[in-house]
């Protein structure tokens, strides 16, 4: 194979080739010919030697009656998946998230692939072309990973018995994305009050008191939203006035955290108290159903009081660059303002359930008014030095003065500063 098989596109090289007569691309991820033609001489090593491994594997199997690769149906996917042994049994949430990514992906190929029946029909270039379809649907990169991770999950647990002999979305055909976290944008306490009063007028939300209610949670407790959706009444234990939980979040090392209760969150509680499981019953119900859902009408509030993201669109998903304003965003605030109010970082802590201080510390956003008002408060003059400039200026201005008690005055004066001289001396 030639230097044919190499292609530049902007900065990038790029390696064009066929393994078991498919055909691949694949990013080198370098900008100079010389790191190129070393990654390709690389990669189609491999290359041939899997291929050669493929045909044996392929070869032995069919030999001994093992490898029958039309006996898997992709429509038994999420059924034989979901009740896999070999599964490490995920929370119920999360599997509905594996669930509905599987069930996203054998739709796709239905419509787009019919002629694919058979998990062991789905190859390379199926799996590229399905993952540039999700990419450009504008999730986040830590969603497109999470999906492409659950698909490559599939087939590492059904490969024996589909006949699968090499996952099509493993990492070294289908690459991760890099990172991008974003720090959540924090707001100002009249920014906060703001956002509250809007629920007296904003339209188009649906169970508002709810919302409203929520909102406040996150303000007053600072609790992610999942802990603040599907908060329960069990948890407020109204005669020691804490919410008592277990965030879903760090659920797997059984931390239980208490979080006091403001008086204003208190009587609102109060209100809102009724006989059934939820505190916020109509967005619990949403929230199980698709936190999407609950995250638009969240989105919707912000909006209104002129906090949007980048490309913001309800009506579609969220593009690739996660949300600077988000419910998130209240648990900054309400470590921060606990910051601000003096209130010590171990009690925040130990309210907002932070395993590590330096998490505590990375919420912890001072605003600048604040620190205006606290630097206001380092003096560093001497009061001594200040209070004998005063006194020397007093005797300058008596030294004119003819009148004999005045005169007295300042003999005092000079001889208290003197001895004060004396003693600073010694």
């Amino acid at each position: 194979m030639g230097k044919e098989n190499l292609y530049k596109r902007g900065d990038t090289y790029y390696l064009r080739y066929r393994v078991n007569g498919k055909l691949i691309r694949q990013s080198l991820e370098v900008s100079t010919l010389k790191e190129a033609e070393k990654k390709r001489k690389d990669i189609l090593s491999s290359a041939r030697d899997v291929k050669i491994e493929t045909d044996v594997v392929t070869k032995v199997a069919r030999a001994k009656n093992l490898y029958n690769p039309k006996r898997f149906k992709i429509g038994c996917v999420v059924k034989t998946f979901e009740s896999h042994p070999a599964l490490a049994k995920p929370s119920e949430q999360t599997m509905k998230y594996y669930k509905n990514w599987i069930s996203s992906f054998i739709s796709w190929v239905g419509n787009n692939h019919p002629e694919k029946l058979y998990l062991s029909d789905i190859d390379m270039e199926t799996s590229q072309e399905y993952s540039k379809y999700i990419y450009e649907r504008g999730i986040t990169n830590k969603t497109f990973n999470e999906h492409i991770n659950t698909l490559a999950r599939v087939f590492d647990l059904l490969k024996e018995e589909a006949g699968v002999i090499r996952n099509p979305f493993a990492k070294d055909i289908i690459a991760r994305l890099a990172k991008n976290p974003v720090s959540r944008k924090e707001f100002s306490k009249e920014q906060i009050i703001g956002i509250l009063n809007s629920f007296l007028e904003i339209k188009d939300v649906p169970f508002k008191s709810e919302y409203e209610l929520l909102f406040l949670l996150g303000v007053y407790t600072g609790a992610r939203l999942k802990d603040s959706c599907l908060l329960k009444w069990e948890d407020v234990i109204f005669g020691q006035n804490i919410i008592a939980i277990t965030p879903y979040k760090t659920r797997r090392y059984g931390v239980k955290i208490h979080i006091p209760i403001n008086n204003w969150l208190l009587s609102k509680l109060i209100e809102a108290k009724d006989i059934g499981e939820y505190v916020l019953p109509n967005i619990a119900e949403l929230y199980l159903k698709s936190p999407y859902i609950v995250l638009r009408i969240i989105q919707k509030v912000f909006i209104y009081n002129g906090f949007s993201n980048p490309r913001d669109n309800l009506t579609k998903h969220r593009q690739h660059s996660p949300s600077l304003y988000s419910y998130h965003s209240l648990r900054y605030c309400f470590v921060s303002f606990c910051a601000e109010a003096g209130i010590p970082m171990a009690l925040v802590q130990d309210i907002v359930g932070h395993l590590n201080p330096s998490m505590t510390k990375h919420y912890t956003r001072f605003s600048n008014e604040f620190k205006q008002k606290e630097i206001q408060k380092l003096q560093i003059y001497l009061p001594e030095a200040k209070e004998n400039s005063l006194r020397q200026q007093t005797i300058e201005l008596l030294k004119s003065a003819s009148d004999p008690l005045v005169s007295q005055v300042y003999d005092l004066l000079n001889k208290t500063s003197s001895n004060q001289e004396s003693r600073i001396s010694s």
